[in-house]
């Protein structure tokens, strides 16, 4: 899709009301009173997904979450350049109309047509199992060029999708997008800029109207590790390696100052420890991974695996069986004390063990001992033999925020994901 553009305008004509009237299933949600441009060369564009979620935490670090969203709400933030005659009719629709309902178009979910021949749309042969919008009622459109025509999905199978109309327009092979329609609604506030000629700068904050395509349809089975009993999902995407991995610690230390000695108060036995994380989304299975992902933990609600990727045990002697042996500080100075200092922990009891050859595990530490020779017996929950190049902690974390924003840069994006460590 690299060498396809938009350039069109902003259209602030009649509602498209009449969209897909043409078909025997009706346009799903209310009608679209403007259409959103959205360039899909343009980077800078963010989507957000928000929960809600209540986090009661105690003492002694054990945490009760309670959802008071099932279903995220949705909403997208873009910058659009406009000419001098779509920045007049956006002001004056701000001010006579700002509660309208627009329709967006998502470029970052669209799909190259192969083929369009009367009412039927072309698509590669695995395109529509990773198109969580593609089904009957959708709000769709054919997008080439300065080209764009909307029209109503009926329906969506194999490699074809069938519209309610045909095209008046003539869209080439291999060249033109197939767009899903989004219906939002504009936040308050919507900040625009004008320069004295020439047009200016909008920047829109809208929210969905409804959530219809955020599910995560064709994902593959994410990979799980049962963890005290719960089935736990492993988050395999490795981050984009960024140098130095920022890890904060908290546990709620109050500095007392009376005018004499200073001394901390500790608010809690156990601290938290927060990293953050990035992730690229390069292709559609990505999307649909992140998707399912992210709607399965519901922001902070639901506890996950996530490896740290960092040597945080130095291995003594390979596993062969259900024995591996690490080094503790007295063998090797640079090595932590697993016994005493992390395996009291739930979080750090699952380890991911990557070896030479590049084969990554995953295993539960069922007992540590310290052997007092300056090495540690970690037993496994599972045989293995292999010669190992890393051992990773494979943390139990949740999202630390409600929030989470994809950054878009034209069909790709970048997740930053904050995640706390959920140590009890």
């Amino acid at each position: 899709m690299s060498n396809f553009g938009l350039n069109f305008g902003l259209n602030f004509g009649d509602n498209f009301g009449d969209v897909g009237l043409g078909g025997a299933i009706p346009p799903i949600g209310p009608e679209g009173a403007a259409l959103l441009a959205w360039d899909p060369a343009s980077s800078g564009a963010r989507q957000t997904l928000e929960w809600r979620t209540g986090i009661l935490k105690s003492q002694d670090g054990y945490e009760r979450r309670v959802a008071h969203l099932q279903t995220p709400r949705e909403g997208y933030q873009l910058s659009l350049w406009l000419g001098e005659g779509p920045m007049r009719a956006v002001r004056s629709r701000l001010l006579r109309d700002p509660d309208a309902v627009f329709l967006l178009p998502l470029f970052p979910e669209a799909l190259t047509a192969f083929a369009v021949s009367g009412t039927s749309v072309t698509l590669s042969s695995t395109a529509l199992a990773l198109a969580d919008w593609a089904v009957p009622g959708q709000r769709i459109a054919l997008a080439h060029g300065d080209t764009f025509e909307e029209f109503t999905l009926q329906t969506a199978t194999g490699d074809t999708v069938t519209l309610d109309v045909a095209p008046t327009a003539t869209f080439p092979a291999n060249l033109t997008a197939l767009v899903p329609l989004a219906h939002v609604i504009l936040e308050d506030g919507q900040g625009v800029g004008r320069y004295r000629v020439e047009g200016g700068r909008w920047e829109v904050a809208a929210r969905a109207v409804y959530l219809a395509n955020a599910y995560g349809t064709g994902a593959a089975a994410e990979t799980t590790l049962t963890v005290s009993g719960t089935v736990r999902r492993i988050v395999t995407p490795r981050p984009v390696p960024s140098g130095l991995t920022q890890e904060q610690t908290s546990a709620g230390l109050e500095v007392l100052d009376y005018g004499g000695a200073r001394e901390n108060a500790w608010q809690r036995s156990v601290a938290d420890i927060a990293r953050t994380y990035d992730f690229t989304v390069q292709n559609a299975a990505d999307r649909q991974f992140w998707k399912d992902h992210l709607f399965a933990v519901r922001g902070p609600q639901t506890a996950f695996l996530m490896p740290t990727w960092a040597s945080d045990l130095l291995v003594h002697t390979n596993p062969s069986g259900t024995t591996l042996r690490v080094y503790n500080p007295t063998g090797n100075p640079a090595a932590l004390n697993y016994v005493t200092d992390w395996w009291p922990s739930v979080a750090h009891k699952q380890l991911q063990l990557v070896a030479t050859d590049g084969t990554i595990y995953y295993r539960t530490v069922t007992a540590a001992v310290d052997l007092g020779d300056g090495t540690q017996n970690l037993t496994l929950g599972a045989t293995l033999t292999a010669t190992l190049a890393q051992v990773s902690f494979l943390e139990l974390v949740r999202l630390a925020a409600d929030r989470v924003e994809w950054q878009w840069s034209g069909h790709t994006a970048r997740l930053s994901l904050p995640m706390l460590v959920v140590q009890r």
